[in-house]
């Protein structure tokens, strides 16, 4: 590849990261939530209770930002912390009432955002595919989810 095709491509791979998260942004504004802190929410309700370094690889980031949205949403009452009754030094985070209520909410969100993003294109399962390769060669292999309960 070229240098010009290659600068090309890692704008264009920029551009699109900014422009959902700006999406992200404008639309989670109105519910008091900043970007990052819906996809701890989201993993949340998808995993249920789990610890703080589990949550970390759900969402895909470190544990020092997912412990900053913990403490934030949190703060919030959105989120709670426990302890594991199985070994009582590890901490849980789990979704409370008004958390679980904002779900709905954050999902519609989601499927507007990838509606506005690619809700015409004619070969959907062609681009998730070619997404996930181009994520998958950089490093970032697909999460695995625990199996529901």
């Amino acid at each position: 590849m070229e240098f010009h095709e290659a600068h090309e491509l890692m704008r264009l791979m920029r551009r699109l990261a900014m422009a959902q998260r700006m999406r992200k942004t404008e639309l989670l504004r109105p519910l008091g939530l900043q970007p990052g802190q819906d996809v701890v929410l989201m993993e949340l309700s998808l995993a249920g209770s789990t610890s703080q370094k589990e949550l970390a690889r759900l969402a895909e980031v470190d544990e020092p930002s997912v412990g900053r949205s913990i403490t934030r949403l949190e703060n919030r009452g959105l989120i709670m912390r426990t302890r594991d009754a199985q070994d009582s030094r590890r901490r849980l985070v789990a979704l409370t009432p008004e958390g679980q209520g904002l779900i709905p909410e954050i999902r519609a969100l989601y499927a507007q955002v990838a509606a506005e993003a690619v809700g015409d294109f004619q070969d959907l399962p062609w681009l998730v595919g070619h997404l996930t390769e181009v994520a998958s060669r950089l490093g970032l292999a697909p999460v695995t989810r625990p199996s529901p309960s």
